[in-house]
């Protein structure tokens, strides 16, 4: 498996550590503790445990200096506390500063040996120990050092490491055939409001979940990072976790790139739910069908699956429909299914959580102009990224690769907005890109009532299709308090979405101009109402609640 050059540092660094640990250990045994137990007893017996499974013979026999390989990072430094009080005084001064970001280290140690998504502080916590420490007198730190000069000499030098598996450190967790993250780089950053969320309704009782979101807005990363926390934290909620991804594209900064064999038909889908679970292979989907079912009747099984939106079909529909109330199924899309989930919208980042991952991404594919560019700037180039994960990666990515920042953020978005937006879009009916067209032109959100008034439908026809296009995430729904108390939902485009049908599906003049002289209908009938004001009972008088009251006007 290839790691990123951000977890391989980060390995390389603890590894050091860990041996240091475990050297200042061997000497304080061999020259304080000879002829005395240096371990508590049920941390001996862990060890003993340790050592018998690895090498297949009696343990008892032992040295104490042996067992010290079996150690973990965090068994080592509580060890080297235990015995604090035969450290020299510089020692042991040294070792209180270390501590508590040794302690703090023990989570990151565990994310890196075991492939958990990182922290997107998890880099910087180790550096600042591993600087730290060698700056300080008093526990050797020989290994530390030697790995801070290589990678201040030549940081590439980590990539020629692999990370070591060891049977007995592995932490109790779910099965699971996840896929690796994919924002190791940076470390996951923000998001804390979704993923509790996202967990708490995993873990709840919801049948179907649906992450909801526009392309690169963060749904795969997102769903990956509570999934792993989820085999971590609640080993015994689930038999299994089974990953399928039905992603066909990629964004790259030489552009859209298609996947080599991507799954791209329902069969496809089926044949990989069944592998990991063991199902018979077969070329049947009415068989795969029932023996996936058998299965998730038979085992709780949490079915995830990514980018759902690139295959539709009836047996999929079908399939969703059926599934056993003892398995959960969690979905990442940019288009709902309706009436089977429960659907969790993703917006994009919040400015704060952009700004910061935009610097993370300039600092780790060292594009220093970027980087070093003040906050207004960072956050005024995060805006016109449109605060979306995939595009400010895209942009930095493009930018490290000698393209030119100012043609990026003009001609080179249209394949950012194609790639995000484009296979969404060409699924809608004909009447819902009408309802796309109307709110592009009138340019404000507006309400179902002058939305109905300005396409010229009946009510019904007009509700069907704004519900498919609000299944899509491309248009955004807010709630306007009304004077009665009363709530008002009004209906306008995301900013990508405005953006892309700008770039590709503008409406002819013609329709911008009828639009706009509806609306100016509108305002006038609304100053005409209000001029009645002091004349209640006059017949021209009229309450403008919202904007539907517009439209009675």
């Amino acid at each position: 498996m290839k790691h990123t050059a951000t977890r391989l540092s980060i390995f390389a660094m603890l590894s050091a550590a860990e041996s240091d640990l475990r050297s200042n250990l061997t000497n304080l045994i061999q020259e304080c503790l000879h002829g005395t137990d240096p371990y508590p007893a049920q941390m001996r017996e862990k060890l003993l445990l340790r050592y018998k499974h690895t090498y297949g013979v009696n343990s008892q026999e032992s040295t104490n200096t042996e067992l010290l390989t079996f150690l973990d990072f965090g068994d080592a430094h509580d060890l080297l506390m235990r015995h604090a009080s035969h450290l020299s005084t510089e020692s042991a001064n040294n070792l209180n500063t270390l501590s508590p970001m040794l302690m703090d280290l023990v989570g990151v140690r565990n994310r890196i040996m075991h492939t958990r998504p990182l922290e997107s502080d998890d880099f910087s916590k180790t550096y600042d120990f591993a600087t730290e420490a060698c700056n300080q007198r008093g526990l050797a730190w020989t290994d530390l050092r030697s790995v801070m000069k290589k990678l201040e000499e030549d940081p590439s030098f980590v990539l020629t490491l692999k990370l070591p598996s060891t049977q007995w450190d592995s932490p109790k967790s779910i099965p699971h055939n996840l896929p690796e993250p994919q924002f190791d780089d940076t470390g996951y950053i923000g998001r804390t409001k979704d993923r509790k969320e996202v967990i708490r309704l995993l873990l709840g009782h919801h049948q179907i979940v649906t992450i909801l979101g526009e392309g690169g807005v963060g749904k795969t990363a997102l769903l990956v990072k509570c999934l792993y926390d989820i085999a971590d934290s609640s080993p015994d909620r689930f038999d299994t976790i089974v990953w399928v991804s039905l992603k066909t594209q990629a964004l790259t900064a030489s552009g859209v790139e298609t996947l080599r064999n991507a799954i791209s038909s329902t069969l496809g889908l089926f044949q990989n739910i069944s592998q990991p679970l063991g199902v018979p292979h077969s070329t049947s989907i009415e068989a795969l069908f029932v023996d996936i079912r058998e299965y998730l009747e038979t085992f709780n099984v949490l079915l995830a699956i990514d980018n759902l939106e690139t295959i539709e079909s009836h047996a999929l529909l079908e399939f969703l429909r059926d599934i056993p109330a003892k398995s959960k199924v969690v979905i990442t899309s940019r288009i709902g299914l309706g009436e089977l989930e429960f659907r969790r919208p993703l917006l994009s980042m919040n400015e704060q959580e952009a700004t910061q991952l935009f610097r993370r991404l300039s600092q780790v594919h060292q594009v220093s102009s970027l980087a070093k560019l003040p906050h207004p700037d960072v956050l005024g180039m995060c805006r016109k990224l449109y605060c979306n994960p995939l595009i400010m990666r895209w942009y930095i990515t493009s930018v490290q690769q000698g393209s030119s920042p100012d043609h990026l953020l003009t001609v080179g978005q249209r394949d950012i907005l194609a790639f995000c937006v484009n296979n969404v879009y060409e699924k809608l009916s004909s009447d819902a890109q009408s309802v796309l067209d109307v709110l592009l032109a009138a340019r404000r959100p507006i309400g179902i009532a002058e939305l109905a008034y300005l396409v010229g439908w009946d009510i019904h026809a007009v509700r069907t299709s704004v519900f498919e296009v609000v299944r899509t995430m491309m248009v955004r729904v807010d709630q306007m308090r009304l004077a009665d108390g009363n709530v008002e939902a009004l209906y306008g485009l995301t900013d990508i979405s405005r953006k892309y049908l700008e770039e590709f599906h503008k409406p002819l003049s013609d329709k911008y101009r009828e639009i706009s002289q509806k609306l100016h209908a509108l305002a006038s009938s609304e100053d005409t109402a209000r001029s009645f004001k002091t004349l209640p009972y006059d017949h021209r008088a009229i309450q403008i609640r919202g904007t539907g009251d517009r439209v009675a006007g």
